[in-house]
């Protein structure tokens, strides 16, 4: 039996950020030091949310500063501070006072789900999205945080990947005051990705762009990054036995596709893997998925992953070595076919492997890479998704 064992941590329309609390009916008393220093800090926050809501932004500042000198680890402080300095213009201010509050709270949706936001309004995509998807590991139900990361990927061009969001938001948030639009934009996106369909290729990328929208499954230890005009998963081993894995999406949904990178071994353990997914259903590291490897030594499989469980080869028990796989460093072009139940592997060319499964219907696609030991680091290019039929 194949396993990873416990896989490592892998709009329009206007821009949201979270408020925690609902405004008083007390009147906001003169924001001086001798008007408020016997108030406790909790009081204090309570007050500055209502001078942010009536606009009263530099009182709402010297309130909070009030509030953390009694309480400096205050993570809802932190965060209308943050709130207040971002309606300000402070990028800067706003951002450390983000950090703060993600750093005396790290289970703090809204602190993500804010940060986030600050991060896609000056254009740090990749960062935009790795916090967006945090808020939403943290809180699934959390509506807002999906509108809002489907304007980040309707700003890299990620049709499907916002389309789907915008259905989430609706499921969570049925009666927005924003739903027709959010409809109507759901129609204009679906009408693009038919478009892009109708050419074959369906999403490509060569990396070139570091704002392109790539993410991991959230192991800090084993972080994606562009680099070379290409994209590198490094891993780690793990100290438990068994494998250690991490994987990284693009953020695009799909059902029927073929899917191809070229990739190397940059460093590192022959003893390693690396590869395709399809039709991945979930983000964080308890995702199913299809994952189509091969090895710096020559061995292949095709395998799923479904719901936290062991990676599982299907049709094999076991990788199996193939004379098509470059060994070491060299490049090797893989294919991955996800199309209804056949599953099938490509490498530079040749068919090495086929089978059928039907667990997983649809989902994102992604890379893979992962070792058995030691330490493996894999370089990948020239991402291309097709529709099955081309």
């Amino acid at each position: 039996m194949l396993w990873l064992g416990a896989c490592s941590a892998l709009d329009e329309g206007p821009l949201q950020i979270s408020l925690d609390l609902q405004p008083s009916s007390t009147p906001i008393p003169a924001p001086t030091a001798s008007a408020t220093p016997t108030l406790p800090a909790g009081r204090l926050i309570e007050v500055a949310q209502d001078a942010i809501n009536q606009g009263l932004l530099n009182e709402a500042l010297i309130l909070l500063d009030q509030a953390l000198a009694q309480d400096g680890q205050n993570a809802q402080a932190w965060l209308l501070r943050g709130n207040a300095n971002r309606q300000l213009g402070r990028v800067e201010e706003a951002l450390n006072d983000y950090d703060q509050a993600v750093t005396a709270d790290i289970n703090y949706a809204s602190a993500f789900q804010n940060r986030g936001m600050l991060h896609f309004e000056q254009g740090n995509h990749s960062q935009a999205l790795a916090d967006l998807a945090r808020a939403i590991e943290l809180n699934p139900n959390f509506g807002l945080v999906y509108r809002n990361r489907a304007a980040v990927h309707t700003a890299l061009g990620n049709s499907a990947a916002a389309a789907l969001d915008l259905q989430i938001y609706l499921t969570f948030v049925p009666n927005a005051p924003d739903h027709a639009d959010v409809e109507a934009q759901i129609a204009e996106l679906q009408e693009q990705l038919a478009a892009q369909a109708a050419d074959g290729l369906l999403f490509f990328d060569d990396f070139s762009d570091i704002g392109s929208g790539w993410y991991t499954n959230g192991d800090p230890s084993s972080p994606g990054l562009y680099a070379g005009d290409g994209y590198v998963l490094r891993v780690n081993h793990g100290v438990s036995g068994g494998a250690t894995g991490v994987w990284a999406m693009p953020g695009r949904l799909f059902s029927d596709t073929r899917v191809q990178v070229t990739a190397h071994k940059q460093n590192g353990t022959d003893n390693n893997f690396y590869g395709l997914l399809c039709r991945i259903q979930g983000t964080s590291a308890t995702a199913s998925f299809y994952a189509f490897l091969i090895s710096s030594d020559g061995y292949y499989v095709i395998a799923k992953r479904i719901n936290e469980g062991q990676l599982e080869g299907i049709g094999q028990s076991q990788l199996l070595p193939s004379g098509q796989i470059r060994l070491g460093t060299e490049e090797n072009l893989i294919e991955a076919v996800c199309d209804g139940p056949r599953l099938a592997l490509y490498v530079n060319g040749e068919l090495v492997f086929e089978t059928q499964d039907n667990a997983l219907a649809n989902g994102q696609v992604g890379l893979i890479a992962g070792t058995y030991e030691s330490t493996t680091s894999i370089f990948f290019d020239d991402f291309s998704v097709f529709s099955t039929g081309n």
